[in-house]
């Protein structure tokens, strides 16, 4: 048992030193910010690693976005330290993705 906890565990730390050296060479980031999981691990680990003067987490905002997440990803960034960039979308005003198609999240 023990075994198999310190290989995820290395093989976590191994993931994270990748993640970090692909984030590294960039200098300066901006983090698509949903507030979801993966958003969250890769602002992150870009805050740690670049500093939060060289990250900037962005949120797309419009009326398919529920306030309750907004709030949430404005709580998360304050927790974070990260600056927080909200972005005015307007995928509402395109029939690509108001007729609700399968695809509509290539439109926004």
């Amino acid at each position: 048992m023990q075994t198999s906890l310190t290989t995820q565990s290395d093989a976590l730390a191994a993931k994270h030193e990748q993640l970090i050296s692909l984030i590294q060479p960039m200098g300066r980031v901006i983090v698509a910010f949903s507030g979801g999981v993966d958003s969250t691990l890769v602002l992150k680990v870009s805050l740690d690693t670049l500093g939060p003067q060289n990250v900037l987490a962005a949120t797309g905002i419009s009326p398919s976005l529920p306030q309750r997440e907004l709030k949430s990803v404005k709580n998360l960034a304050a927790i974070l330290q990260a600056p927080l960039q909200l972005i005015e979308t307007s995928e509402m005003d395109s029939q690509n993705y108001t007729s609700n198609p399968t695809n509509r999240c290539y439109f926004c």
